[in-house]
């Protein structure tokens, strides 16, 4: 990694970026345990944090997207033991055959929430039982081409994931999705075949396999309207002990009258019951909104995998879009703003649950940001109502719990005070509930400010407050904390 990090930030291959960077972080709280007012331990947390960014997005076979920090944590007084924490996001596809053949791969590691009922991590620098780091890791070969008037697609999933506590241990799954239909755009009328078949072995839970396949005909009344109905089987292990198939159908359509407004509605029959597919996105100039609601089968390995919600960030970015024309500078500003803790991804606050259960997992997601000549204004509100689906030996949340319900609410506003400086504000609310007879719950409320400024043509720094609250049933804990921190890139 080193010598990584020793490289010139333009790589001399063309199209290639490398960005190497350095973050210092002090931070004193006065609950850094995160415990009830008679155990909280105060203490002053020194981060070391060097990291790098290298992508490729234009032009070649290989396009790449990595970001990857080391972070070392040390606490003056021994409210903690020093530590080390890894963060990664990686993504890479190769065209190994020229318009056929398809390398992908991708791969996670970071700290997640093991439980929602117990108190939450406020940072990274939280001394806490109730957080882990988990790995994912997955390669997925594809192909991809025309026959005639039809278009085909083949891909092959097999993704590991670990972790370094008890009750998740290693995850194995493997998947195939397949699909053969008419290639867009040459009539009214559409079709189509896919299937989808997915293996998951845990430890503590037994295998599970589900499968389904089904046809599909669409017709377009307009340009900018399209109608689809499909029919097909299903069969999962968790749901039927016998893998019995089912039968299934879907009906729903999509408009987009512009490329700034797209709409998408489907009810499905599933083996589980109804499920929905439904996601409205709108953008203007400075403005831009999506609104999306699903229910749908899923599992904590697949959830790792895709640890970003790609919906809150198309969103972000494109009320960014009008200020930051230029691609890699906006991932850079959209970077910036999600690592200030005012903006967290809203798929990473609902998923503090690290289960080897398969769940129906029905979620509901707003976003609005709104970009002005000095201020960003950012708002989400969520809820996600998971329904366990099958058993697991380890205990988890959904033991003594059938439903896990999570909702929540946060806001950010930027203002910039001057063109290099900007302050930010941010609160966040959020409740976690089960059904169980112990009426599990967990209530946080959270003020979040900070100033940001550029030092110099590499430099910029943040100082901050943040006040947090959590109600369980174990009892109320506070905490209050000063952060500053340096950033240097090279």
């Amino acid at each position: 990694m080193l010598a990584v990090m020793l490289l010139p930030t333009h790589a001399p291959a063309e199209g290639w970026r490398i960005a190497p960077r350095i973050n210092v972080r002090e931070t004193y709280s006065d609950n850094i345990n995160l415990g009830v007012a008679a155990a909280a331990r105060s203490d002053w947390v020194t981060e070391l944090s060097p990291g790098f960014s290298l992508r490729q997005t234009q032009g070649g076979r290989l396009k790449a997207d990595v970001d990857y920090a080391l972070t070392s944590l040390s606490y003056a007084q021994g409210a903690g033991a020093d530590r080390t924490a890894n963060s990664l996001r990686a993504s890479a596809s190769y065209e190994a055959i020229d318009r056929w053949l398809f390398l992908d791969a991708r791969a996670n590691v970071g700290l997640q929430g093991i439980s929602a009922f117990s108190t939450q991590p406020t940072g990274l620098a939280s001394v806490t039982n109730n957080q882990a780091e988990t790995r994912s890791v997955e390669f997925a070969p594809r192909i991809e081409g025309r026959l005639r008037d039809a278009s085909y697609q083949l891909r092959y999933s097999a993704t590991q994931t670990s972790s370094d506590v008890a009750n998740f241990g290693t995850a194995q799954a493997q998947s195939w999705t397949g699909r053969i239909g008419s290639a867009a755009g040459l009539s009214r009328l559409g079709w189509g075949v896919d299937f989808y078949n997915r293996q998951t072995k845990s430890e503590g839970a037994s295998a599970q396999d589900q499968a389904r396949v089904a046809a599909t005909l669409s017709y377009r009344l307009v340009p900018d309207l399209s109608l689809y109905a499909s029919l097909g089987r299903e069969k999962s292990s968790a749901v039927s002990a016998n893998s019995n198939t089912q039968g299934i159908g879907s009906i729903g359509g999509t408009w987009t009258p512009n490329e700034r407004t797209s709409l998408n509605l489907e009810r499905r029959k599933r083996i589980f019951g109804t499920g929905y597919v439904g996601n409205f996105s709108h953008r203007q100039r400075m403005l831009a909104f999506n609104v999306s609601y699903s229910r749908d089968i899923t599992d904590t390995a697949a959830l790792l995998a895709v640890p970003v919600n790609p919906a809150n960030l198309a969103t972000l970015d494109a009320a960014l879009s009008s200020t930051y024309p230029d691609p890699a500078i906006r991932q850079n500003v959209l970077m910036n703003l999600l690592a200030q803790s005012s903006l967290v991804d809203t798929q990473a606050l609902t998923f503090g649950v690290l289960t080897n259960r398969v769940f129906v997992d029905k979620r509901w997601n707003a976003t609005v940001a709104l970009n002005g000549v000095r201020n960003t204004l950012t708002f989400t509100a969520y809820r996600s109502i998971r329904e366990a689906l099958s058993n697991s030996s380890i205990a988890d949340d959904f033991t003594g719990n059938g439903t896990l319900t999570q909702m929540g609410a946060y806001s950010s506003l930027s203002h910039h005070l001057s063109p290099n400086t900007s302050a930010n504000l941010g609160l966040r609310w959020s409740k976690s509930t089960g059904d169980g007879p112990t009426a599990q719950e967990l209530m946080q409320r959270s003020l979040l400010l900070d100033v940001s400024t550029k030092i110099g043509p590499h430099s910029s720094g943040n100082v901050g407050v943040r006040r947090v609250r959590n109600d369980t049933g174990g009892g109320e804990t506070r905490e209050n904390a000063v952060t500053a921190s340096f950033l240097y890139s090279f």
